[in-house]
């Protein structure tokens, strides 16, 4: 019997779930493959270019995970969108680093959208919170108009589709 997985990455969390099933049971993470990372990166193109948008994810401290979100900024920009901007809540590269970088390029207005499967607690307080602490918050502190998409990346028939590929079974 297969386990079903949701996962977007590589990291701790998937460990786990291999650690506790039999071999050849749990689904392989969404973005576990370089075409996958590609084909993610043409649909959040098509669905949010070409007007600058910043994608917030998770992050991740595992070497498998961490560096996904690298590849997918570098594919997305591939892709032919340009105003694409990815920070993460926890890692790199983080608030300041992506705050530094949308204002060097003069951005004062963009999207913000939570590259999260669902939109649970992170993408409610730590991304659109209305406290002090939020990216929200924060980037209109620094004087950037935001403008939220409430939508997480399941809410996409496209990616949906992605994880129903048998690429992605055991």
């Amino acid at each position: 019997m297969r386990e079903e997985s949701c996962l977007l990455l590589p990291g701790h969390r998937y460990e786990r779930l291999l650690a506790g099933s039999n071999e050849g049971q749990v689904r392989k993470p969404l973005l576990s493959s370089e075409e996958n990372i590609r084909r993610l990166a043409r649909i959040l193109t098509g669905e949010y270019g070409p007007f600058p948008t910043l994608f917030v994810g998770h992050g991740s401290t595992h070497p498998a995970g961490a560096p996904v979100y690298g590849k997918l900024a570098d594919a997305l920009h591939e892709a032919g969108f340009a105003a694409a901007c990815l920070g993460v809540l926890a890692g790199t590269p983080g608030f300041h680093e992506t705050a530094d970088r949308l204002l060097a390029n003069g951005v004062r207005t963009l999207r913000m959208v939570p590259l999260m499967l669902g939109s649970g607690r992170h993408v409610k307080e730590d991304i659109f919170g209305e406290q002090g602490g939020s990216w929200y918050s924060r980037l209109k502190a620094l004087g950037i108009e935001v403008v939220p998409v409430r939508r997480s990346l399941l809410s996409l028939p496209a990616v949906q589709a992605m994880f129903e590929d048998p690429a992605l079974d055991p």
